[in-house]
């Protein structure tokens, strides 16, 4: 698991981030299969405010480790200024592990 401290992203305008899963103990990226799960969430006062999935197609992978999460501008939009919590997990075969827990500051775009 890594902590990240993300950069301010506006709220007015699409959000991207890319990842990688690579396994320290294999030294290789983690090949990502047909069933794995990733979720990546916002959360504001204990409250999730936005997720995205990898079952729902907000997050993508090139099937060798490399996950790209889009938040949408509508999404982003309909979030206040501030500070929000960021986790990732991903899931396969039933087993959970936690990749990112972590901070993004959202500020207010100004632009309408």
């Amino acid at each position: 698991m890594i902590s990240v401290d993300f950069d301010a992203v506006s709220n007015r305008g699409r959000w991207e981030e890319v990842f990688e899963l690579y396994d320290d103990a294999a030294e290789a990226l983690v090949a990502i299969e047909e069933g794995d799960e990733v979720v990546f969430v916002l959360r504001r006062d204990g409250a999730v405010v936005i997720e995205a999935r990898r079952s729902t197609g907000a997050v993508t992978t090139d099937g060798v480790g490399l996950l790209q999460v889009t938040i949408t501008e509508e999404q982003m939009r309909s979030l206040c200024p501030g500070q929000y919590a960021v986790g990732m997990t991903f899931e396969r075969e039933g087993i959970v592990s936690q990749l990112v827990v972590g901070t993004v500051p959202v500020v207010d775009g100004v632009v309408s």
